[in-house]
């Protein structure tokens, strides 16, 4: 599982990166920030549903 995360990861990073490549479009650099807040509430979402007890 940390394979496929940090795949998605060098794959959706630069992606995003290519969007805004000048300065004066940086929307690829201001997505990178949604993304990762999208990201970290999934994770925090899984992990709060995730039971202990039952594995």
């Amino acid at each position: 599982m940390s394979k496929v995360g940090q795949m998605c990861g060098a794959l959706i990073f630069p992606s995003l990166l290519l969007l805004g490549k000048s300065p004066d479009n940086d929307i690829g650099v201001r997505l990178i920030g949604v993304i990762a807040i999208a990201f970290c509430a999934v994770g925090l979402v899984r992990f709060l549903k995730y039971n202990e007890k039952d594995v």
